[in-house]
């Protein structure tokens, strides 16, 4: 029984003895928890992190018009460079001209294929971390309630005017052209588009500012470059050119590619 109890003091001063940091048990275990610290280090990151938007644009932009509405058309690239995914769930284009704040324009449609010009109403959508989205988006001037009615009921008037024409046009066998192509507007009511388009057109020649305003669930982080045009006075004269399809239809109630396609113009970064 001394022996055993000697024997024990003598282990007891052995270790005593041996530091902690000496001993390989410790660090193969001291090991095993860092590998698995580290393990978790990615999701942790990602549940804290936010994401971090970076939005570009080409060096060119579409403008034009709605009965002297501003539109505006814009293939816009969203990368999300940040550790967590956002839902991106508005994006409208913010437009100064000589300094001075004009209009905001939200983005209200995109073009699922590029090869097809039919558009589909933008809604909130997803960018998963790592993931870059290019889309080709349409923005309209954002109208007063009682502007935004008296336009759709002046579209919805020329429309039916329009169409009434071509149906009488067609039963006469006088014209197989296509909608809109052969009859003019009831003269009250082009004069209304005319007015309408004096009264509210804005694309006026001059130097203007671009910003991308894009809002997430997430509230997340938005780069972006600063951008600015030209607008000059033969782009002007152009615009305001397509104001003389409005006899026939177009730009008001009926669509047209040169009415979609307006002008374009030359981004440069600031």
């Amino acid at each position: 029984m001394g022996q055993n109890a000697a024997a024990n003091k003598k282990k007891m001063q052995n270790s005593m003895s041996n530091p902690f940091y000496l001993d390989w048990t410790f660090w193969a275990f001291a090991s095993s928890l860092l590998a698995i610290a580290l393990s978790q280090a990615p999701p942790i990151v990602r549940w804290f992190g936010k994401p971090r938007l970076v939005l570009e644009l080409p060096n060119q932009m579409r403008i034009t018009h709605v009965a002297g509405y501003a539109a505006a058309g814009v293939v816009l690239s969203i990368r999300n460079a940040g550790s967590k995914a956002a839902r991106i769930t508005s994006l409208s284009i913010k437009f100064r001209r000589n300094g001075e704040d004009l209009l905001d324009a939200p983005i209200l449609e995109f073009h699922p294929d590029p090869r097809n010009a039919q558009a589909l109403l933008l809604m909130p959508f997803s960018v998963a971390a790592g993931v870059e989205v290019t889309r080709s988006m349409n923005a309209y001037q954002q109208l007063p309630r009682d502007k935004d009615r008296k336009l759709s009921e002046l579209a919805s008037r020329v429309r039916v005017d329009i169409g009434k024409k071509v149906e009488l046009a067609q039963a006469n066998r006088d014209s197989f052209a296509p909608l809109g192509s052969m009859v003019t507007l009831d003269a009250r009511l082009l004069q209304e588009a005319q007015s309408m388009f004096e009264a509210n057109f804005c694309w006026k020649a001059g130097d203007y500012d671009v910003q991308i305003l894009c809002r997430s669930d997430e509230q997340a982080e938005v780069r972006q470059q600063k951008l600015a045009f030209t607008l000059w006075e033969s782009d002007e004269a152009e615009l305001k050119a397509l104001a003389d399809d409005y006899q026939y239809g177009f730009g008001i109630g009926l669509t047209h590619e040169r009415h979609a396609k307006g002008v374009f113009v030359t981004l440069r970064r600031i």
